[in-house]
């Protein structure tokens, strides 16, 4: 049973990892697009695993995910107006974890217009 006490205690201070990254990410059509977070664990000795999953339909095909040292990139290039939102999630050894989800917004520009944020919601999908 101490065993297990020290184990709980280890549990317990535990601290999940920090993802830090923009809660939007900005589509623009025919364009590559980059998503950028900072993954970081505050426990020194801690080691984390970093993961991009789809929530809503698919990622994007060709798609890539890349990551050194502490930053983690999402790359994509899409020709359509999709639907899809992503999570990237951190794990750390010890099983504690941390999700971001940011907002998707894409832009079509169709018929020689520029995509602009001005006067959008946040919620806008597409622009």
């Amino acid at each position: 049973t101490n065993n297990q006490n020290n184990d709980d205690q280890e549990i317990i201070a535990n601290f999940p990892p920090m993802i830090q990254g923009p809660d939007t990410f900005r589509i623009t059509i025919d364009e590559i697009s980059t998503y950028t977070v900072n993954v970081t664990d505050p426990d020194v000795n801690e080691t984390f695993i970093v993961m991009i999953m789809a929530d809503i339909g698919t990622l994007p095909d060709g798609y890539m995910f890349t990551g050194i040292n502490s930053e983690y990139i999402f790359t994509v290039t899409i020709t359509e107006v999709v639907n899809f939102t992503f999570s990237i999630v951190a794990n750390d050894s010890s099983g504690a974890s941390s999700t971001i989800q940011p907002q998707v917004e894409i832009c079509g520009c169709e018929n020689g217009g520029s995509c602009t944020t001005e006067g959008t919601t946040p919620s806008a999908n597409p622009l």
